[in-house]
């Protein structure tokens, strides 16, 4: 069987089912939908949270942001794209109307999670018509948020015209001014914002300071990327590679800074050199979070291999061969190789969506399971810990626990607390992709 025609199928593939779910638009935040009617708060301890991080339990997927605007006042931006809204022509006018309820829910947080209290709530509906969007809607509500406090918010989004209840989950930090939530990012020419904490090649951005009384900031620029996690078994400490910038410079805050091809890596803006605090964004290149070219789609491969064999597939001087190769060597057919490609590029994709931090998501602990393992069966989740189970075909629970790690250059970083001897279970999943597989638990 040729290379070069297994390649044409299954980048075809690949290439259509990212688009698709691009087009989908999801978010970087909690979503699941739920019926209106059976929308109810369990408690804490017995919440499954596992639809947070499944994107096939949620039909719109809005997006979520903080931006801090004096010491009792912030913004929380809500946006949903416009191709996700339902709309039909069921009214007087005949229109193509659509309508949405928010409800949000503030809580601050007390004692390391010992204890929380509602401190803010508020709820909000909209009809909107079609042709007065332009791609994207979005919405700004002022919350009570004071300086020196942490908050956990919880936001439902009422989808009116499915009956369904969409609940996202976001930490609010007001601990310091030079912090990310003091940041927003906005496209030059629409405004909108940009909620997500990585951005594409290509695109560009204006920056704003909440509070206001600055005009200028300086960006740290890492062009490294951090290496891969450590093994799941593994004792050592990981090593970090983003202790120094390779580059600063000073730009106006009314600027507007254009993401190119040819200086990809961490952005890091700083309003005050004394502290390491500020906004971040990721920018590792073109398409991202999608895996469209053969040298993308090497690095995941990591995951599978043996060291010696990842050398010699990255030294391969035609990645696209490479590639070809690999996957044909574990579905010994072409239409196995293309259905492990679209599950295991699938996850790399939602990997990049709900994990990126001062790395690609897929590169982070929780992504690294999430490729591997899939979407958790069910997850419990504190404000700094995760709890995810997985269950194998004979029964037995797998539990991967991550703690939330704080870092000046990402909120959405948590580590893996790890076993000091082999797992059986992670070598029984990276056996089951080499053999044709694709693993998935019960």
């Amino acid at each position: 069987m040729k290379v070069n025609s297994m390649r044409q199928g299954y980048l075809l593939c690949i290439g259509k089912m990212l688009a698709a779910l691009l087009m989908a638009g999801f978010a970087v935040y909690s979503c699941r939908q739920v019926p209106v009617s059976s929308l109810r708060t369990p408690k804490r301890d017995a919440l499954n949270l596992a639809f947070i991080y499944n994107p096939a339990e949620s039909a719109i997927h809005p997006e979520a942001g903080i931006l801090h605007l004096n010491d009792s006042v912030s913004n929380l931006y809500v946006s949903i794209p416009q191709s996700e809204l339902l709309f039909n022509q069921a009214n007087p006018e005949g229109r193509f109307l659509t309508s949405l309820r928010f409800h949000y829910e503030v809580y601050e947080l007390y004692e390391k999670e010992i204890s929380r209290r509602l401190i803010d709530s508020g709820s909000y509906k909209t009809d909107l018509e079609k042709n007065r969007l332009h791609g994207l809607y979005y919405t700004v509500f002022p919350l009570r948020c004071r300086f020196g406090r942490q908050y956990t918010l919880r936001l439902f989004t009422y989808d009116n015209m499915r009956n369904k209840s969409i609940q996202t989950f976001l930490r609010i930090d007001k601990t310091d001014r030079n912090g990310r939530q003091y940041f927003m990012a906005f496209t030059p020419a629409s405004r909108y914002p940009v909620l997500k904490p990585y951005i594409a090649a290509g695109r560009s951005i204006v920056l704003r300071y909440g509070p206001g009384g600055i005009d200028s900031v300086y960006v740290q620029w890492y062009r490294k990327s951090q290496p891969l996690p450590l093994p799941v078994f593994s004792s050592e400490t990981p090593k970090n590679l983003l202790s120094r910038p390779d580059s600063i410079w000073k730009i106006a805050l009314a600027d507007t800074l254009v993401f190119d091809t040819t200086r990809t890596g961490l952005f890091h803006f700083r309003a005050d050199t004394l502290s390491m605090d500020g906004f971040t964004l990721l920018c590792p290149g073109e398409y991202y979070p999608e895996i469209k070219t053969p040298a993308q789609m090497i690095p995941p491969l990591a995951y599978l291999t043996s060291g010696p064999e990842q050398k010699a597939i990255e030294e391969n001087p035609n990645p696209k061969a490479a590639v070809d190769n690999f996957w044909l060597s574990c579905g010994e057919n072409i239409q196995t190789a293309r259905d492990l490609i679209r599950a295991y590029y699938n996850r790399v994709f939602f990997a990049n969506y709900y994990f990126t931090a001062d790395r690609e998501g897929w590169k982070t602990d929780r992504g690294m399971i999430y490729v591997v393992y899939g979407p958790p069966r069910t997850m419990l989740k504190t404000d700094n810990q995760e709890e995810w189970t997985y269950f194998t075909e004979a029964g037995k629970k797998v539990v991967f626990t991550f703690r939330y790690k704080p870092s000046p250059l990402t909120e959405n970083l948590y580590v893996l607390i790890r076993n000091l001897e082999p797992s059986p279970h992670w070598r029984q999943a990276v056996d089951s992709w080499r053999a044709g597989k694709v693993f998935a638990t019960q």
